[in-house]
Order: C-alpha cells, then sequence, then structure tokens
C-alpha cells in the first residue's frame, strides 16, 4: 500500500498539504502525475500546476498513466488509435484536468488562487485536488526581502497548506532532498533540501 493510500484517504485528505520526497531527476514530476492519474480514475476533477514541465509533457505523463503504457509511445500513437483510448478513459466516469504551466521561481498562491478563482467564474470549474509541481520552485505570496531559504520555503509551505484550506481541497507537491540522501533507501525528515520549515508543515510521502 502506498503511502498516499496508507495515511491521507487515497491521498485526498482535504485541507492539507502533502509532498513528495525526491532527489534531483529523482522522479517528483512523475510521482506527481500519477497521483493526478489516480485522481482522474476517482473522478476527481484535477489541476495541475508546473513550474518546470510543459504542459503537453505533464499532458503525456498523464495519459500514459491512464492508458498503462510507456511515456515515450504515446506521441507515437496514430490519432486515430490515441483517440479511442481516450474515449474509452472517459467513458469510465474519469474526472477534468486543468494544467497550467508558470514560469519557474515567479508563481506564487496568489496566481493560483486567481487561477482557481478565474476557472469557476469563467468556466464554472471547481478542483478536487490541486498538484502543484514543484514547492521548491514556487515563490512566496509575500516575498521578503533578504529572508534564508529556511524562511522563504516556510512561507511557501504555509502558503500552500493555506490554499488547501481555504478551498477545501488537497494540495499535493514535492521537495528535492539534501545531497547526502541521494542514492539512499532510507530518507528521512531531516534530508530536505530547501527546508526543514516543510516538514512542520505537511504530511510527507517519499
Amino acid at each position: 500500500m502506498s503511502f498516499e493510500d496508507n495515511n491521507t484517504d487515497g491521498g485526498f485528505e482535504k485541507k492539507s498539504l502533502m509532498i513528495v520526497m525526491a532527489e534531483s531527476g529523482g522522479g517528483k514530476s512523475i510521482r506527481l502525475s500519477d497521483i493526478a492519474a489516480k485522481a482522474l480514475q476517482r473522478g476527481k476533477n484535477t489541476l495541475y500546476i508546473s513550474m518546470e514541465l510543459s504542459e503537453k509533457k505533464i499532458g503525456v505523463r498523464i495519459d500514459a498513466n491512464l492508458m498503462d503504457k510507456e511515456v515515450w509511445k504515446v506521441p507515437r500513437l496514430d490519432k486515430s488509435v490515441f483517440d479511442s483510448e481516450i474515449e474509452v478513459i472517459r467513458k469510465k466516469g474519469m474526472g477534468d484536468i486543468v494544467i497550467k504551466q508558470y514560469p519557474t521561481s515567479a508563481a506564487s498562491a496568489l496566481d493560483f488562487r486567481h487561477l482557481i478563482d478565474e476557472l469557476k467564474l469563467k468556466q464554472n470549474w471547481v478542483p478536487d485536488i490541486v498538484i502543484v509541481d514543484y514547492l521548491g520552485i514556487t515563490a512566496p505570496a509575500k516575498p521578503v526581502h533578504g529572508a534564508n531559504s529556511y524562511t522563504q520555503m516556510k512561507h511557501v509551505a504555509e502558503d500552500l497548506r493555506a490554499l488547501a484550506i481555504d478551498y477545501d481541497v488537497p494540495v499535493w507537491s514535492a521537495v528535492q532532498v539534501n545531497r547526502s540522501a541521494y542514492g539512499s533507501s532510507n530518507v528521512g525528515l531531516e534530508s530536505t533540501a530547501e527546508s526543514m520549515a516543510i516538514v512542520h508543515t505537511a504530511e510527507i510521502g517519499r
């Protein structure tokens, strides 16, 4: 049983900020894409916010997960085959997804709140789960000049948790572990690269 299944109501505990930990290139976005696919399969409207990969790449990863195919195979599918498989998926009662990319380190929880409000106002669309890829490259809502990384990441974690509470949704994100944890099979809370303040605010999964 995975961390999200065992500890967080299947990964959908409302009003909570939940965090995946991994080294650089260790699969943070892949894990978050897996969580998005699971949400869709459970009929959840899913908002995926990326500040690293493009909307297209995130979409391909989620499609690959839903189709149970390797990621590299999805872009090579004939359009008719792709459309047919997507239609089969939709008939299973999937949720809807919105994927939005922001520039790295240039968007904060204030931007995410504006996006959620805009989607509700213009499209009558409300997310059941929000995924932010990822916390370490999210800007604080109220930047503090001269603040160290501990303070900056503390603010970001608190911003995302406040968003989860105010919009009554689970928020998933990720952090990068420090160098001492690279290649380790026993990653602890002390291994968080950005800030120990994050672990004081969120649930941590590995």
